[in-house]
């Protein structure tokens, strides 16, 4: 009876969490960027007439406003466009779920690997994780933002999940083809994502070869292992003829400040690994953050040390291929953000790092756990309710908590934020922007008469 009212319990606070996840997403935050819209605008002309807005019949890169954005968020908001209404709130609701969905393959992941350990079978434990990191605003604060970057945690909890077991058995050739096409896809997703895709082969092949001789080979002749590189490479291979070729993919990394100097790159580096980013402040980018404490919960910052620590002990006491695998893609998935200096810390540029955080704090969780029931028996998960409740609602000087951005974030945000208000000359066809213009100054305008008043003139460059 009590274990029924225990899973009873679990299921109905999950329920909860994910409705308060989606609550007020229409109103919080009150408006949207104008690379939101122009997103919507690329994807509505695509859903159409399958060009952009400069008639480019299915281009490789959405040229937006001349920052040239990976194509796979655009290309799934046309298919969106084909089901729901033609939106930036429709946006907003897919990158919400995409983040929703990060998580739970993420935790059923963790579940199956780690069910086998005593210590862990608790549901509570993963309640927990769950609703602490959901609300931790590198994912509930970002996700809302209907950016291309709103992909890169769900292809990275695919890739990673799909690479820890290719290393366990590399002849699974289903783990092989997954990890292929997430690992091909994540170039496609967002500007930072192409160095995680350009070091994932070289990291997988340096993982086993603390293990010997016999694991390399039995890695690098294995199906799973080729598969996955072919179809990585076919994925890949259009984004590589380009780079060689127009390389407007690197536009985006152009237009930003001036490349760091080895000082400030190391500056810059540390500066995203800093406690005082990932816990305690966060980015200082109004759209980027919910404007209390840093970007996870206060909650994750023990467990992530400690993961990290037994981690790094574990791969030199038992050679362990996929920690270290692991641990490689913590520490470098803070070297994109590092390379600009313009806008440190950036919560988006460094959010290839989310996973193996979500990774080494659950690993933390498992090893403080086992811990602590060897001297409290049961206590663990009354413990463990009472820090997660206080660092959920708990204040600091600053007075927030995250009911701060349920109930005043909108209205504190508004001062910082250019919200997209149409203009009543919008809905008049005299001295409309010209097709020809696709500054960013007129993005808005353009959305709003393609999407609101169908003119598909915005379509087609004339």
């Amino acid at each position: 009876m009590l274990r029924w009212i225990s899973k009873v319990a679990i299921v109905t606070a999950t329920i909860a969490a994910i409705y308060i996840y989606f609550y007020k997403s229409t109103e919080v935050p009150a408006g949207y960027y104008v690379d939101s819209n122009s997103i919507a605008l690329n994807a509505q002309c695509l859903s159409l007439l399958g060009t952009d807005e400069y008639g480019a019949s299915y281009p490789l890169l959405i040229k937006s406003f001349g920052d040239y954005k990976p194509p796979l968020y655009t290309y799934a908001a046309s298919l969106l466009f084909e089901l729901f209404p033609p939106d930036v709130f429709t946006l907003r609701i897919f990158s919400m779920i995409m983040g929703l969905l990060a998580i739970a393959i993420s935790l059923l992941f963790l579940r199956i690997n780690f069910h086998s350990r005593e210590n862990l079978n608790h549901g509570f434990y993963y309640l927990i994780f769950f609703v602490l990191f959901l609300f931790s605003p590198w994912v509930f604060a970002t996700q809302r933002i209907p950016y291309e970057v709103t992909l890169t945690f769900f292809f990275l909890s695919i890739l990673f999940s799909a690479t820890f077991y290719v290393l366990k058995d590399p002849s699974n050739l289903v783990a092989g083809v997954i990890m292929g096409v997430s690992v091909g896809l994540l170039p496609h997703t967002y500007h930072s994502t192409k160095f995680s895709y350009l070091v994932h082969f070289p990291f997988l092949i340096i993982s086993v070869l603390p293990s010997g001789k016999a694991q390399f080979f039995n890695l690098v002749t294995s199906r799973g292992f080729w598969v996955g590189l072919l179809i990585c490479a076919v994925l890949s291979t259009p984004l590589a003829l380009e780079l060689l070729t127009e390389g407007n993919s690197l536009a985006r990394f152009n237009v930003l400040g001036g490349r760091a100097s080895i000082s400030e790159f190391i500056n810059a580096y540390f500066t995203h690994l800093n406690p005082e980013f990932l816990f305690f402040s966060g980015d200082t980018e109004i759209r980027h953050h919910s404007q209390y404490r840093g970007m996870l919960n206060l909650f994750f910052l023990p467990l992530l040390c400690c993961g990290v620590l037994f981690g790094v002990r574990k791969v030199i006491s038992s050679r362990n291929s996929f920690l270290m695998y692991a641990i490689c893609m913590f520490f470098l998935s803070f070297v994109p953000p590092s390379i600009k200096i313009e806008s440190i810390p950036h919560a988006l540029r460094a959010n290839t790092a989310l996973f193996p955080i979500l990774f080494f704090s659950f690993y933390g969780m498992v090893e403080i756990i086992s811990l602590l029931k060897a001297y409290l028996k049961h206590y663990p998960a009354i413990i463990f309710v009472l820090i997660a409740a206080w660092s959920l609602f708990g204040i600091r000087e600053s007075k927030r908590s995250v009911t701060f951005y349920f109930t005043t974030f909108a209205h504190y945000n508004s001062f910082f934020w250019t919200y997209i208000k149409p203009d009543p000359a919008w809905d008049r066809d005299d001295n409309k922007v010209t097709p020809l213009d696709h500054s960013f100054g007129t993005v808005n305008e353009r959305y709003y008469r393609l999407l609101k008043r169908n003119d598909l003139s915005y379509c087609n460059d004339q």
